[in-house]
């Protein structure tokens, strides 16, 4: 993982080159994770320290860009098999040293078969820990850049000057300001990929899936859930009670002042 995030900047220096209108003679890549890019431009000082600028730069945009894909469904996948064509392509048309040739082409195969062979899940965090490790080896390494003196800066063992004291010297200013301003770049650009990435749809589906359970487990109002045959239950019907026997006389009696209209009177008769 360290020799690939070091390859990294040297291949963002030859696609600078080609942006700029340039090209690139050779890459090499050594054993201590630095490398060189013999490249080629019309002359001019503003496009030579741009193709200098992205050695850093590069690799902060290509980690940032990573890791705004890394929650969609394909992104992961697509990513890993595209960077590993990516450098079998540039060990067949650019890298010369054989430990270059050797290291870049092993790296680039077992990043096209892990895209390819592994499970979903797997792809995702070796993905995302890849994406993570070049946004962050981005700003360590510009971190280490100020740290630098002039001349302390080495190349397979061999000292010398940094991009930041390069494009120094092309445009002026110092080498702790360009620095500085990469390290502030490469910092917006992390963060923009932390904070900011595509939510595809397998994530939006899966975030919505865990709301509902989430919800559903989550007690109303503050209280436990009771059962519903507990829960305002209906109070029990009233028991009618027993109608009393009727004595059959006294139902005839009561007929009898109904067709009379009136109410019997005793009388009492004087002798």
């Amino acid at each position: 993982m360290c020799l690939l995030v070091h390859i990294l900047p040297v291949n963002s220096l030859g696609m600078a080159a080609l942006l700029v209108g340039g090209g690139v003679t050779k890459l090499y890549v050594y054993k201590d994770g630095s490398g060189l890019a013999y490249t080629w431009t019309t002359g001019e000082d503003g496009k030579r320290a741009f193709v200098a600028s992205m050695g850093y730069l590069g690799t902060a945009l290509i980690g940032a860009f990573l890791l705004l894909w890394r929650r969609t469904r394909r992104g992961p996948t697509v990513g890993l098999i595209g960077m590993g064509l990516a450098m079998l392509l540039s060990v067949c048309v650019y890298v010369r040293n054989s430990f270059g040739i050797t290291a870049v082409s092993c790296i680039g195969v077992c990043m096209v078969l892990c895209g390819w062979k592994l499970p979903v899940r797997e792809v995702l965090y070796l993905y995302s820990f890849m994406a993570a490790t070049c946004s962050f080896n981005a700003l360590d390494s510009i971190n280490d850049v100020l740290d630098m003196g002039a001349g302390e800066s080495y190349v397979n063992g061999q000292a010398t000057s940094s991009d930041a004291h390069t494009v120094a010297d092309l445009i002026g200013m110092t080498y702790g300001f360009w620095a500085t301003l990469w390290l502030i770049f490469a910092l917006v650009m992390s963060t923009i990929g932390l904070l900011f990435p595509f939510n595809g749809i397998t994530y939006q589906q899966n975030k919505k899936a865990q709301r509902k359970v989430e919800e559903s487990t989550l007690p109303q109002h503050g209280r436990s859930v009771v059962p519903a045959s507990n829960t305002y239950s209906s109070p029990p019907p009233t028991q009618q009670q027993p109608t009393p026997p009727v004595n059959p006389q006294y139902q005839q009696q009561q007929h009898a002042w109904q067709q009379t209209d009136s109410i019997p009177i005793a009388h009492a008769t004087l002798y």
